[in-house]
């Protein structure tokens, strides 16, 4: 039992816990940390730097370290209260300063900022600018010091200071007030204007001298005036005393040295328009010519206000007077008229001296041209307006070119020998000379006529000798028509040649007629039965040689057809590709059933169509039967024309015309040929009807200016010549007598 007790005993002590740290020393040191920690906040929270901060933390640990070993070494409760309230009243007692670091670098800052307001205030600028420099300052201190205090270490604290100074250091200082200089530059705006003003016054160069010197001296004491204000409403006032003072120089003006040339200039002008209403001149010149005076006098007087000095405007006002006085007063419109006249006279002159009229005529003329030209002068000089003035020129110039120098019943005699279609030029001009010279035989006839019935004699024979001359040409013309026709005609030389010698010996005939004839009615009788047997003489339309061989040929068994319609033409003589394609057309389209097949169709620039079938045969269809001129007639000139020709043959009779690929059996010179042609290709040709050719060749002869009635109307209009002529030689006779 006492062993049990023992061990009981033993065990409960052994069993029991004993702590291993003090609940009360645990609780005062809890108490020290929360002190410290509450310390450290306040110090965190502080605008210490980093280091400033961490110096002073480390003296808060110091406290808390020391309270601590007070805590652990007391030994009683009370000991251990003592040791905490000691600790948290050391921790609490650790002081946090201002930064020594920040306070330095606002200082800094103020000392650049009062540096820089000393300087602005020793500046000439106004109070209010002043005021406006310095708050830009301020601004920038302030900036600077919220950088400083915002800066959480040493070296963030120095780097704000020195940008704030530097910033205040250069901070720029106006040196000159924009107030003060604004005010400047109104009141030299106000010189300049003035000084313009007198610039551009009528003023010599003294009297503007006098006054610019005047607006220097009120623009000086502005300027001075605005330098002494102190604020701007003192600048605003000086300005505007300086303006008003400036605004109230008079510029006078005119200029007495000025106002003395312009008058001269007025007195000149007046003066030249005087003599310019008292002269000849036309209403429209002497318009212009006041209008110059005036426009030389504008000159003078602008010249006058340009001028600087007295001299210059002297020399101004002489420039002026000279130049208006020297405006001409005579009219150069009459004058360019009269001369106008004398040409046209001159020309009439010369024409004719040129022309072919006895010395008399020419003489008679040349009295006439000049009374011509004196009347044309006077009413020029009459005129009163350039209207009048051309008028009367025109009037004299058509005048004078109309009087006549050659004989015009003469020209129009050479102008219907023009218009005898069938002629050659050089048979045409041995005409014209025949005639020229018939004329002149008759006017030297009559001259040297002694009596009345000599001149009659002469007059008679001059007209017969044209009537003969225009006759004969008639019977050329019928020739030629006639000629033309048999070459036209598909006719060997063989059988042309007796067709052309007829009819040169029915020419012979009838000019023999001619040349026997002793009066313009027997003239006329033998031109018109000339003509008419020339004319009646048929050609064969056919040649029975080559007949027989187009027997053989595609050509002379196929007859084309033509076509119904006929192509508009722009040019029937050069017809375009797009006109000659449609002509091919038609044909095409007219023969289709009608042609072998290879036959090919061409188209000549006259619109006439060249059919050549397989076999190298051709036949021919005339331009005339397949195109039209644009004006909606057909186009003349040939022997198919068939509107115009009478011709009751078929159309197809009419286009038969025939050539080989190597040469034309219907142009072969002999039937020997034709026979030679005929043993290779041969065409056929079928001609008109002698009914048609007879139309034909009336038709052709009635194109023709040599018929009777043209004839007869020449030979009068000749005729009416030689009795003009005739009758001048009866008055020269009686002259004489």
């Amino acid at each position: 039992a006492v062993n049990t007790a023992k061990n009981t005993g033993v065990g409960k002590i052994n069993n029991m816990n004993v702590p291993t740290t003090s609940a009360t020393k645990d609780a005062a040191k809890d108490a020290i940390d929360q002190a410290a920690k509450t310390k450290d906040d306040a110090i965190d929270a502080s605008n210490l730097t980093a280091e400033e901060k961490d110096a002073l933390k480390k003296t808060v640990a110091g406290e808390v370290q020391t309270a601590k070993d007070n805590i652990d070494a007391a030994t009683k409760d009370a000991d251990v209260k003592t040791a905490q309230t000691s600790g948290e009243q050391a921790i609490n007692a650790v002081e946090i300063p201002a930064s020594v670091s920040k306070t330095d670098a606002i200082n800094a800052i103020n000392t650049a900022l009062s540096a820089k307001k000393t300087a602005i205030n020793g500046t000439n600028l106004t109070d209010e600018e002043k005021t406006a420099v310095i708050n830009k300052a301020q601004k920038l201190a302030d900036d600077a010091i919220a950088d400083i205090n915002k800066a959480t270490t040493n070296d963030a604290v120095n780097t704000a200071k020195g940008n704030g100074v530097q910033a205040i250091k250069n901070m720029t200082i106006p040196t000159v007030s924009d107030v003060k200089k604004n005010a400047k530059n109104a009141i030299a705006q106000a010189a300049k204007a003035k000084n313009d003003a007198i610039d551009a016054s009528n003023l010599t160069a003294e009297e503007k001298d006098t006054l610019k010197q005047t607006v220097a001296g009120e623009v000086n004491k502005a300027k001075a005036a605005i330098d002494a204000a102190p604020k701007d409403a003192d600048v605003k006032t000086a300005q505007t005393a300086g303006e008003e003072a400036i605004n109230k120089i008079n510029v006078p003006a005119t200029s007495a040295t000025k106002d003395a040339a312009k008058n001269a200039i007025a007195q000149a002008a007046k003066a030249k328009n005087a003599a310019i209403d008292a002269s000849n001149l036309t209403a429209e010149e002497k318009s212009t010519l006041v209008g110059q005076a005036q426009k030389l006098a504008d000159d003078a007087i602008a010249n006058i206000n340009q001028a600087k000095t007295n001299d210059a405007v002297k020399t101004a006002k002489d420039t002026g007077v000279g130049t208006i006085n020297n405006i001409p007063t005579t009219s150069a419109t009459k004058d360019a008229a009269k001369n106008a006249i004398a040409q046209a006279a001159q020309t009439k002159d010369d024409a004719i001296d040129k022309s072919n009229l006895t010395a008399e005529e020419k003489d008679a003329l040349k009295k006439t041209v000049a009374g011509e030209v004196q009347t044309a002068k006077g009413k020029i000089d009459a005129a009163t307006n350039n209207a009048d003035v051309e008028s009367a020129k025109n009037t004299g110039v058509e005048t004078i070119n109309n009087i006549p120098t050659t004989s015009a019943t003469k020209d129009a005699a050479k102008k219907a020998i023009d218009e005898t279609s069938g002629l050659t030029d050089d048979q045409k001009q041995t005409a014209k000379d025949q005639i020229d010279k018939a004329v002149d035989d008759a006017k030297e006839n009559i001259k040297n006529a002694s009596d009345n019935k000599g001149v009659a004699d002469a007059t008679d024979a001059g007209k017969l000798a044209i009537d003969k001359v225009s006759a004969k040409a008639a019977i050329d013309a019928a020739v030629a028509a006639k000629k033309s026709e048999i070459a036209q005609a598909p006719l060997t030389a063989e059988e042309a040649k007796p067709l052309n010698n007829l009819v040169d010996q029915d020419a012979a005939a009838a000019k023999a007629a001619i040349d026997a004839a002793t009066t313009s009615a027997a003239v006329e009788t033998a031109k018109n039965n000339g003509v008419e047997t020339i004319n009646n003489i048929k050609v064969p339309t056919t040649s029975a040689t080559k007949d027989d061989a187009n027997k053989a040929t595609d050509a002379g068994n196929i007859t084309p057809t033509v076509p119904g319609g006929k192509v508009t033409v722009k040019d029937p003589s050069h017809l375009t590709d797009d006109e000659k394609n449609q002509v091919k057309k038609n044909v095409e389209d007219a023969n289709k059933d009608n042609f072998p097949a290879g036959t090919e169709v061409t188209v000549g620039s006259d619109g006439t169509a060249t059919v050549t079938y397989p076999d190298g045969s051709k036949d021919v269809i005339a331009g005339t039967d397949l195109i039209i001129a644009a004006k909606g007639e057909d186009v003349p000139g040939s022997k198919y024309h068939s509107h115009k020709n009478g011709s009751n043959s078929s159309q197809a009779d009419r286009v038969k015309g025939a050539s080989t690929a190597n040469g034309s059996i219907a142009n072969a010179g002999n039937n020997l040929a034709v026979k030679g042609e005929s043993d290779n290709a041969f065409v056929g040709v079928k001609g008109e009807s002698d009914n048609a050719i007879g139309n034909n060749k009336a038709t052709s002869l009635k194109r023709l200016p040599q018929t009777g009635t043209k004839d007869t109307s020449i030979l009068g209009v000749l005729g009416m010549l030689l009795a003009s002529l005739g009758l001048f030689g009866f008055k020269k006779k009686r002259d004489k007598e």
